[in-house]
């Protein structure tokens, strides 16, 4: 086996020191610090202060990136140990979390959190933004940085773009090197409304090709083809339609599927939405469910509850899910709703707006938004706030400078001690 304490040892050792930098550039060296604080307004009596002061700054930052560079080696002198094809950093990293794993060694945790997102007041659109901290395999994404972000529009319907598909810049601070004690940022992107990537054809319901078949969904079995119709009036966002689904008394389950459009790779990130309420009397003892299946993977379940806990408003059922180890060759989404006849005659349940697409990742969170009733107009924004308590020194040195996760637990087995 890996003899870890050693390995572990020897990187703390340089932790310890690269830490050391980053306090004393950000209490001595750096703007805002002791030094340059005591002459702002008399930097006459120090000709060239901030020159000097950055001359000292980058010298520190230049130590970091050789220490840095002694990790490396230090990891890639592990290449026989690990039977690593490459002593390449970025072949060895993974390979050498990956034998950690199999040999249950593990590092004290990051303690990550995301806020809900808080829409600005004048907001004209009352679509929802969505964040989640998870990872693709639902662990919690330790590598989120501490960083206020907004999400403004900058392009709707009404300056050159597309209902429904309206553009955000969503933007954070500025991005530092990892070696600078400045905050650490994730800069700025554009992202769209999720409905315009939608992985699923026809998820809003606008299209039938006849009066009970919504184009591109597949019904089952043929006798509830009946019990499937479009509604016009009773929908969610501005345009398109809703799927109806009555209940008729007789017909056990109704069943709608399709595959997606795109092959999902191993390790991708989705989000699933889909906006949901009832009509009429809808007693208890049915089921309706919507998840993606496919093969090799287990079911990502989005709803699976009796629909008579909904209510006469339209509600957002939403997950932050993803495809963790294997690709599967096909994924299908299914909405159904079994033992229907339970329901009575006059039930019905409107879902429109199902959507499945992949979301952004920002600062290594994960950002979607969905499109509401009213669209979203230039100038609508909303606020994000994600934190980190830095708690594990080796996890947070780790994601810092390599972007890479360790494993952790409770009860770690490698010690932060050793980097302090």
């Amino acid at each position: 086996m890996l003899d870890y304490q050693t390995l572990f040892t020897r990187i703390g050792k340089l932790i310890k020191t690269i830490n050391l930098f980053l306090a004393h550039q950000a209490t001595v060296v750096g703007y805002g610090n002791t030094i340059i604080t005591q002459y702002t307004g008399s930097q006459y009596l120090v000709p060239n202060l901030i020159t000097t002061v950055n001359s000292w700054a980058n010298a520190e930052q230049s130590w970091i990136n050789t220490l840095k560079t002694l990790s490396d080696s230090t990891i890639s002198d592990q290449q026989t140990n690990l039977l690593s094809p490459s002593s390449a950093i970025n072949v060895m990293l993974p390979t050498l979390v990956a034998q950690m794993v199999v040999d249950t060694q593990s590092f004290t945790a990051d303690v990550v959190t995301i806020s809900n997102a808080t829409a600005g007041s004048s907001n004209v659109g009352n679509g929802i933004l969505k964040t989640s901290s998870a990872s693709y395999d639902g662990t919690a994404n330790q590598l989120i940085i501490n960083e206020s972000t907004e999400a403004r529009c900058t392009l709707d319907a009404f300056s050159g773009g597309i209902a429904g598909a309206e553009r955000f810049t969503l933007t954070g601070y500025p991005t530092q090197s990892p070696n600078s004690y400045l905050a650490r940022g994730s800069g700025s992107t554009s992202f769209a409304v999720a409905d315009a990537s939608n992985l699923l054809r026809n998820g809003s319901f606008a299209q039938f090709a006849s009066t009970h078949q919504p184009t591109s969904w597949t019904i089952a079995p043929a006798a509830a083809t009946a019990n499937v119709t479009q509604e016009t009036v009773l929908i969610h966002s501005t345009a398109g339609s809703a799927l109806k689904l009555a209940g008729d008394g007789t017909t056990a389950t109704i069943t709608l599927t399709q595959a997606l459009s795109s092959t999902i790779l191993a390790k991708t990130p989705l989000v699933l939405s889909s906006w949901l309420r009832k009509n009429g009397t809808v007693s208890g003892g049915s089921n309706l469910k919507i998840w993606l299946s496919g093969t090799g993977i287990s079911d990502i379940v989005l709803y699976n509850a009796d629909p008579s806990t909904l209510t006469t408003s339209y509600a957002q059922s939403c997950l932050f899910s993803g495809i963790a180890a294997v690709a599967p060759s096909t994924l299908t989404l299914n909405i159904s709703w079994t033992t229907a006849n339970a329901a009575g005659a006059s039930a019905v349940l409107l879902i429109d707006d199902v959507v499945v697409a992949k979301p952004l990742q920002f600062g290594n969170a994960l950002y979607a938004l969905f499109r509401g009733s009213a669209d979203f107009r230039v100038g609508d924004f909303f606020n994000v706030t994600t934190t980190n308590n830095n708690a594990g020194i080796f996890q947070t040195f780790f994601g810092r400078f390599y972007g890479t996760q360790l494993p952790t637990s409770g009860s770690p087995t490698i010690n932060d001690s050793l980097a302090t």
